[in-house]
């Protein structure tokens, strides 16, 4: 067991969701807040991160209870 910690990309993710819990945030409005408008990642990448977050914050990242899907919309943050 190493430890691992969170990635600056992951950090920037969660401090956005955080900021304005119960939010829901588009995967293009997190695309352009977290890499911004000179990056190219895709709507997948945002997901990618989302398992990646989950993994650090919830206690069964399959049953997430805090970093929450929203299906056809995006992402919230339930504290």
């Amino acid at each position: 067991g190493e430890a691992v910690s969170p990635g600056e990309k992951e950090l920037a993710m969660l401090r956005l969701l955080s900021l304005e819990p119960k939010r829901v945030f588009s995967r293009a409005d997190i695309l352009e807040e977290v890499w911004g408008m000179q990056s190219f990642p895709t709507e997948r990448t945002v997901d990618n991160y989302v398992v990646r977050i989950r993994r650090f914050i919830e206690v069964d990242p399959e049953n997430p209870q805090h970093l929450i899907s929203v299906r056809g919309c995006g992402y919230r943050y339930d504290p």
